[in-house]
């Protein structure tokens, strides 16, 4: 299964893609790295540094 995690450069985001890796599930992680860490992100993940914005009405 493909997997989206939000917050993958963070304690909490990269622990759960090494999970999701071992079960073998395909895993993108998705973070601006304001408070994450690139070192974080397990091998075997694709990365996109990306920031997430809401539009406020």
């Amino acid at each position: 299964m493909n997997v989206l995690v939000t917050g993958g450069a963070g304690y909490i985001g990269s622990v759960v893609a090494e999970g999701l890796i071992r079960d073998g599930h395909k895993v993108t992680l998705y973070d601006n790295l304001s408070k994450g860490h690139r070192e974080s992100v397990p091998p075997g993940t694709e990365f996109v540094p990306a920031e997430y914005l809401t539009r406020r009405h």
